[in-house]
């Protein structure tokens, strides 16, 4: 199949690599304007090793965005990562439409922070979603139910935050902030502490006695 490859990022690239591994003929690539200063776009990078195409418009609702996508003749567009507002017009050139990869289970975690999102609400499974993009924000009705694969975590692993972070991790070389000697917290190391150990300022508790402040004793 003929596609063309619509994002930008690790992930822009990782769905590149996935079509090219498949055998698919990658008609070009549409990324997203380089910035002033910014590190070079990891698909850019890839497509520019492979010898293909690449168009960088700022507006996919411009005459030229759309004309260099239909000259390319792809039965499908594939958007990945896609931070730049892509109109119907845009998504129905390609002679099958696009289709559009997320990295969340849709509808859960809208927008392009969808993987964070997920750990901090300490989801206990994530995956990826393949639905068909409209003028809402990731709101395009998912393709069919397998398209969405989840990512169970396993005990004793709460949430994803800990795949997320397993690997390549080092623990800290810097001393903890708060240590404990039978069970009670020592004072941290900053300069309210050394004030504290010094007699100049003493700890006072919250009526709830669940949070504590710091106040002059003079």
């Amino acid at each position: 199949m003929r596609i063309v490859i619509v994002g930008q990022q690790a992930f822009g690239k990782a769905v590149l690599e996935a079509f090219i591994a498949r055998g698919d003929e990658v008609a070009g690539v549409f990324a997203a304007p380089e910035r002033p200063g910014a590190r070079p776009d990891p698909l850019v990078v890839a497509a520019q090793e492979r010898g293909l195409m690449i168009h960088r418009f700022a507006r996919y609702s411009s005459d030229e965005a759309q004309k260099a996508l239909a000259d390319l003749g792809a039965d499908l567009g594939v958007m990945a990562y896609v931070l730049l507002f892509a109109p119907p017009e845009f998504c129905a050139i390609p002679k099958h439409g696009m289709i559009q990869f997320h990295p969340s289970l849709l509808p859960l975690h809208r927008g392009a922070s969808s993987i964070p999102w997920a750990i901090i609400r300490g989801r206990s499974e994530t995956g990826l979603s393949i639905f068909r993009p409209t003028p809402g924000l990731d709101e395009g009705p998912v393709i069919c139910k397998s398209a969405s694969r989840s990512v169970p975590t396993t005990p004793p692993d709460r949430s994803i935050s800990t795949r997320f972070f397993r690997s390549g991790s080092r623990p800290s070389s810097r001393p903890p902030i708060w240590s404990s000697r039978a069970g009670r917290p020592k004072v941290p190391r900053t300069r309210a502490g050394r004030l504290m150990k010094a007699g100049c300022v003493r700890r006072s508790r919250t009526s709830t006695g669940r949070t504590t402040s710091i106040s002059s004793t003079t």
